[in-house]
């Protein structure tokens, strides 16, 4: 099936989301949800870097699988990723609230990503005290091309 998880691939990095905003275009900003999603994992994977994205793995949505085999194939790739960027664009999603705590608690590398129009709440602020945490501001294209490019070459 296309967009079908290979799971013998091994995951570098783990994006977590607002898996419904995700699925939808949004013409609201100058660079919308999804596109800013597009941008970061196709500028990763340009450069090298292999990358989970749960809404993209399953085409924006159209073939979303079962909330169990979802929750696990999202687990299974969390667990391979060595980074993990968190980026809700200020959309709500508990499920990345869920992820971002079991990458802090398997200690990997986590980027959290924002806008500069948005504020984080502290519990996600505080998180900088914790573990290994890193904050970058992304509002544009060349932001996410530039932050790819951090990444990698930390």
């Amino acid at each position: 099936m296309e967009g079908a998880i290979d799971e013998r691939i091994k995951w570098r990095f783990f994006i977590a989301v607002s898996y419904t905003a995700a699925c939808s275009f949004d013409s609201v900003s100058v660079l919308g949800y999804r596109e800013a999603l597009e941008t970061i994992a196709g500028e990763l994977e340009r450069l090298g870097g292999r990358v989970y994205l749960a809404p993209r793995e399953e085409l924006w949505g159209y073939a979303r699988a079962p909330r169990g085999e979802g929750i696990r194939r999202d687990l299974i790739a969390l667990n391979e990723a060595g980074d993990f960027l968190f980026f809700i664009g200020g959309h709500q999603s508990d499920g990345a609230l869920v992820e971002l705590g079991f990458a802090i608690a398997l200690r990997k590398k986590v980027w959290i990503l924002r806008r500069s129009s948005e504020t984080l709440p502290s519990y996600i602020t505080g998180l900088g005290e914790v573990g290994d945490v890193r904050f970058r501001v992304v509002d544009t294209k060349e932001d996410f091309v530039a932050l790819a490019r951090e990444i990698l070459g930390d």
